[in-house]
Protein backbone atom coordinates (compact mmCIF):
# COMPACT_ATOMS: atom_id res chain seq x y z
CA UNK A 1 0.00 0.00 0.00
CA UNK A 2 1.35 3.33 -1.09
CA UNK A 3 2.24 6.24 1.71
CA UNK A 4 0.06 8.66 2.65
CA UNK A 5 2.62 11.43 1.16
CA UNK A 6 1.99 9.67 -2.39
CA UNK A 7 -1.79 9.08 -2.21
CA UNK A 8 -1.91 12.94 -1.45
CA UNK A 9 0.76 13.70 -4.59
CA UNK A 10 -1.38 11.30 -7.20
CA UNK A 11 -4.63 13.26 -6.42
CA UNK A 12 -2.62 16.42 -6.54
CA UNK A 13 -1.47 15.43 -10.16
CA UNK A 14 -4.44 13.41 -10.84
CA UNK A 15 -6.47 16.89 -9.67
CA UNK A 16 -4.20 19.36 -11.97
CA UNK A 17 -4.28 17.63 -14.95
CA UNK A 18 -8.17 17.46 -15.33
CA UNK A 19 -7.55 21.40 -14.93
CA UNK A 20 -5.05 21.58 -17.46
CA UNK A 21 -7.14 18.83 -19.52
CA UNK A 22 -10.60 21.57 -19.45
CA UNK A 23 -12.02 23.12 -22.05
CA UNK A 24 -13.34 26.71 -22.11
CA UNK A 25 -17.29 26.44 -22.04
CA UNK A 26 -18.81 26.24 -25.24
CA UNK A 27 -21.10 28.78 -26.73
CA UNK A 28 -19.07 31.88 -25.88
CA UNK A 29 -16.36 33.50 -27.83
CA UNK A 30 -14.58 36.70 -27.34
CA UNK A 31 -15.13 39.29 -30.46
CA UNK A 32 -11.82 39.95 -32.29
CA UNK A 33 -10.77 43.43 -30.28
CA UNK A 34 -11.34 41.78 -26.94
CA UNK A 35 -13.96 44.18 -25.84
CA UNK A 36 -16.98 41.94 -26.14
CA UNK A 37 -17.89 38.40 -26.05
CA UNK A 38 -20.82 35.97 -27.96
CA UNK A 39 -23.18 33.90 -26.42
CA UNK A 40 -26.24 31.86 -26.68
CA UNK A 41 -29.03 33.28 -24.69
CA UNK A 42 -32.64 32.50 -24.87
CA UNK A 43 -32.53 30.78 -28.24
CA UNK A 44 -30.33 33.75 -30.11
CA UNK A 45 -26.90 34.74 -30.45
CA UNK A 46 -25.85 37.68 -28.15
CA UNK A 47 -23.12 40.18 -28.82
CA UNK A 48 -22.03 41.42 -25.35
CA UNK A 49 -20.06 44.60 -24.64
CA UNK A 50 -17.57 44.03 -21.43
CA UNK A 51 -16.85 47.50 -20.76
CA UNK A 52 -20.94 48.78 -20.28
CA UNK A 53 -22.91 45.75 -20.26
CA UNK A 54 -24.75 46.51 -23.38
CA UNK A 55 -26.04 43.57 -25.18
CA UNK A 56 -27.19 43.16 -29.02
CA UNK A 57 -28.56 40.47 -30.81
CA UNK A 58 -26.44 39.01 -33.73
CA UNK A 59 -28.59 36.34 -34.80
CA UNK A 60 -32.09 36.42 -33.67
CA UNK A 61 -34.41 33.08 -32.91
CA UNK A 62 -36.54 33.75 -36.11
CA UNK A 63 -33.37 33.44 -38.45
CA UNK A 64 -32.49 30.07 -36.39
CA UNK A 65 -35.89 29.11 -37.29
CA UNK A 66 -36.14 26.54 -40.29
CA UNK A 67 -38.62 27.08 -42.50
CA UNK A 68 -41.78 25.32 -41.38
CA UNK A 69 -40.86 24.41 -37.52
CA UNK A 70 -41.83 26.44 -34.68
CA UNK A 71 -38.67 26.30 -32.61
CA UNK A 72 -35.20 27.57 -33.31
CA UNK A 73 -32.41 25.19 -33.06
CA UNK A 74 -30.64 24.27 -30.29
CA UNK A 75 -27.31 26.00 -31.02
CA UNK A 76 -24.52 23.77 -29.06
CA UNK A 77 -21.45 25.92 -30.87
CA UNK A 78 -21.32 28.80 -33.53
CA UNK A 79 -18.26 30.23 -35.28
CA UNK A 80 -17.73 33.22 -37.17
CA UNK A 81 -16.23 33.57 -40.46
CA UNK A 82 -13.06 35.35 -40.19
CA UNK A 83 -14.46 38.55 -42.09
CA UNK A 84 -17.85 38.23 -39.67
CA UNK A 85 -20.54 38.03 -42.09
CA UNK A 86 -20.90 33.92 -41.74
CA UNK A 87 -21.55 31.99 -39.17
CA UNK A 88 -21.05 28.09 -38.64
CA UNK A 89 -23.95 26.45 -35.93
CA UNK A 90 -23.34 23.53 -34.45
CA UNK A 91 -26.63 21.85 -33.54
CA UNK A 92 -28.26 18.43 -33.47
CA UNK A 93 -25.40 16.30 -33.22
CA UNK A 94 -25.36 12.68 -32.94
CA UNK A 95 -22.43 9.84 -33.23
CA UNK A 96 -22.45 7.49 -36.48
CA UNK A 97 -21.20 4.64 -36.81
CA UNK A 98 -20.01 3.70 -39.89
CA UNK A 99 -18.08 0.26 -41.78
CA UNK A 100 -17.37 -1.26 -44.64
CA UNK A 101 -19.43 -4.31 -45.70
CA UNK A 102 -17.97 -7.09 -47.28
CA UNK A 103 -20.08 -9.24 -49.56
Amino acid sequence: MPSPVKLIAILILSFVSILVNAQPPQGIHWSKDGNSYYEVKNGEIIQNDSGTAKSTIVVTMEQLTSPGESTPLSVRNFFFSNDGTKILIYTNSMRVWRYEPTG
